[in-house]
């Protein structure tokens, strides 16, 4: 079905998407029937907070706070992973996926320290001191995003001059270009915190950090 939806799709980010929405309808079984959200279960949580798990750090970039919120991610993983994995292969390509999804995580959880230490004076505060925390910052994170920003980051640092349509900007912008806006844009985003902003700015930050150092590595070495 998906390679016929989209024939260019390439083997591994097919697969990739295939597992991200089996989990999405595997959660909507389990929240209908059992009245469990599996998002309490593998969505990251915050160090300190008694629902984390170390599992999570990885299994949170399968899950999805939403249908539009995997739609679009899928979507932007079917145009930008299958772009990568023509130049990388399948090998690389699913192990730099992998690797920006679990760096994003880290680096999310640090900057998401940071806030609890601004609030508390302290990485592991006791739960009462937590309960004073604003929600948002105490979050749980899902999704793709972070190992997507480091495919588009690759992306970027291999073809710079590329051109990309956003949407309501009717022309095109340069990898180069765009790189830059998304990563001054998030970094602002993070460090504003905006009461209704819920995104994970830092996992963007940090999968785009991944992706530029293995996008390096990738380009000195073969495998």
């Amino acid at each position: 079905m998906l390679r016929r939806a989209f024939p260019n799709i390439t083997n591994v980010v097919k697969y990739i998407v295939l597992i991200n929405i089996l989990v999405f309808l595997v959660g909507m079984y389990f929240e209908s029937t059992q009245q469990m959200d599996l998002a309490s279960l593998g969505g990251l949580h915050y160090y300190a907070l008694p629902g984390f798990q170390w599992f999570q750090i990885f299994t949170c970039i399968f899950l999805h706070g939403g249908f539009m919120h995997l739609l679009m991610n899928m979507i932007t993983l079917i145009s930008l992973g299958s772009a990568l994995e023509q130049m990388y292969g399948p090998k690389r390509f699913l192990i730099f996926y992998l690797v920006c999804g679990f760096f994003s995580s880290i680096i999310s959880l640090i900057f998401q320290g940071v806030d609890v230490y601004t609030y508390t004076g302290s990485y592991f505060p006791a739960i009462t001191d937590l309960l004073e925390i604003p929600p948002k910052v105490l979050s749980i994170s899902v999704g793709a995003s972070g190992a997507i920003y480091g495919v588009f980051t690759a992306i970027a640092m291999t073809n710079p001059n590329a051109s990309f349509f956003i949407f309501f900007i009717p022309f095109p912008i340069k990898a180069k270009n765009l790189l830059i806006g998304l990563i001054c844009l998030e970094f602002y985003l993070g460090v504003s915190h905006f009461e209704w902003d819920f995104f994970g700015h830092w996992a963007h930050l940090g999968g785009a950090a991944t992706g530029m150092v293995l996008a390096s590595i990738f380009s000195r070495r073969r495998f």
